[in-house]
């Protein structure tokens, strides 16, 4: 309390005896006050005459008698009110520096607040998520296990030490997936010669990659020169528009070389554009199914010459291991056919994305994609150019690429449940339940309907990066299950 302080126990009322101290300077002014109060002739000139005959001593003594009524009165309650209780953050500050004994006492002697407030709208949501995905908290934690054990300081050897050592040599290595249908795989990447970059990969299903070139960075400036192959197996292609029928599938093969240069620039924090040009060689080949029998426009070799261009604005940021906020962009590409493939086309696309936090643990994503392609004639673009829907990503109770054709329209809802986190990972784990629905046409003016998919899964996201896919969909043509590596971000 202000004004006492303790010492053996005992208050000690120092304020209050200043000022008694100082009552003479106060009576003098009080007695002051007396003589004034009485304005008659009488009056004045017999104070005049008390004050000449007896001095100031008796209107002192007055003034004292005061103060010391005041005190008596005062006193009490200043020294009998309660003082603050004695607990270990006060005796343990009263003796100085905070040591670990007393550090102990304080943080034993803390309130807390009570772990969880009264059930609500909330919980009753999240409790089927934690009965349904207690199997991948369980995961999560055998995880994180692994990487205490693989992740340790160099001198205690583990597979981190092996991996840093890579890549402070200059040579990075990676697992994951080369495209939807790739299959998982493994890549390296050689930066021992910055800028300058060579990098390989490989999967379990044939695709490979190989791409070499200059990678340069001045900030949030970027631009790259890069070329190379490209390999993707076992495609699939059903046929044009929304009705194409099972039956109708076909297994093919498209290699690509490329030389290309792209960048991006920022404008301000929450606006970018990315550009890219470069020129592209594809080969094509069927394998099995009616595209051997009735040959469509993309067989064989075709050249084009591309450019594109993208405006983002990102206005999402991550708050306690959660994206937050909305982002959006629109964006087009030109592609110029060779003497030999005497074709030309267009894409633009819009996308957006927004997520909504429930809690620290909830939220709502939301996604809406449109594509438009127009050129010559849809039969003259390309079939493995033409969008589509189906996959990991669009339409997810279909196969990748399940339905194609010039435009196409895609909507997205997801409920997200954290199951998991390590904090010091920056790691964790959600589980999500989702609705799709998509759709493709020649026109958007020709789209009358949509194709739907439910279901659930999960998301294994290590470093602030999605690394993994899991979920079980449900459509109209049955369930689907995948699980895949990826760095696709949603």
């Amino acid at each position: 309390m202000p004004g006492i302080s303790r010492q053996s126990g005992m208050p000690r009322l120092e304020p209050l005896q200043r000022l008694c101290s100082a009552a003479p300077f106060f009576g003098a002014a009080i007695n002051s006050d007396q003589r004034g109060a009485d304005l008659s002739p009488t009056a004045t000139r017999h104070n005049s005459d008390v004050d000449r005959t007896q001095g100031r001593l008796p209107a002192r003594l007055s003034a004292w008698a005061v103060f010391l009524l005041l005190g008596q009165a005062v006193a009490p309650a200043v020294a009998q009110e309660p003082s603050p209780p004695a607990t270990p953050q006060s005796e343990a500050l009263s003796q100085g520096p905070v040591s670990p004994d007393s550090a102990d006492r304080i943080r034993a002697s803390l309130e807390r607040p009570p772990a969880k407030g009264p059930t609500d709208a909330v919980d009753v949501i999240e409790f089927p998520f934690k009965v349904v995905l207690f199997p991948l908290a369980l995961v999560g934690y055998g995880i994180s296990a692994l990487l205490d054990v693989a992740v340790r300081p160099p001198s205690s050897g583990g597979l981190g030490k092996v991996y840093r050592d890579m890549v402070e040599w200059g040579l990075t290595p990676a697992i994951g997936g080369l495209g939807e249908r790739s299959g998982t795989g493994g890549a390296l990447r050689l930066n021992k010669f910055n800028p300058l970059f060579i990098e390989a990969g490989w999967t379990l299903r044939g695709w490979q990659l190989y791409r070499g070139g200059f990678f340069g960075n001045w900030g949030n400036t970027s631009v790259e020169f890069a070329g190379g192959w490209y390999r993707q197996n076992s495609l699939l292609f059903w046929g044009f528009g929304p009705e194409s029928p099972d039956a109708g599938r076909s297994e093919y093969r498209w290699d690509q070389s490329f030389l290309t240069m792209t960048g991006n620039v920022p404008f301000g924090e929450k606006v970018r554009l990315d550009v890219g040009v470069g020129f592209e060689r594809n080969d094509v080949g069927v394998r099995a199914g009616p595209l051997e029998f009735v040959p469509v426009f993309g067989e064989g070799v075709t050249k084009f010459a591309q450019a594109n261009a993208n405006l983002v604005f990102d206005f999402s940021y991550m708050k306690k291991f959660q994206p937050r906020g909305v982002r959006f962009g629109i964006g087009g590409a030109g592609f110029v056919g060779s003497e030999d493939t005497p074709t030309q086309f267009w894409r633009f696309s819009g996308l957006g994305e927004g997520y909504v936090p429930i809690n620290d643990r909830q939220q709502l994503a939301l996604r809406a994609l449109v594509d438009m392609m127009r050129g010559n004639d849809a039969g003259h673009i390309p079939f493995m150019y033409l969008s589509s829907i189906g996959g990991t990503y669009v339409l997810r109770s279909y196969n990748t690429d399940r339905f194609r054709d010039r435009d196409r329209v895609a909507l997205t809802a997801e409920w997200r449940y954290e199951v998991w986190r390590d904090l010091h990972e920056r790691s964790r784990i959600e589980g999500f339940v989702f609705w799709d629905e998509a759709t493709v046409a020649r026109n958007l003016d020709d789209i009358e309907e949509f194709r739907s998919s439910v279901g659930l899964g999960a998301r294994f996201i290590f470093g602030f990066r999605v690394r993994a896919v899991t979920f079980l969909a449900f459509g109209a043509e049955g369930a689907r299950f995948t699980f895949s590596f990826t760095t696709v971000q949603f």
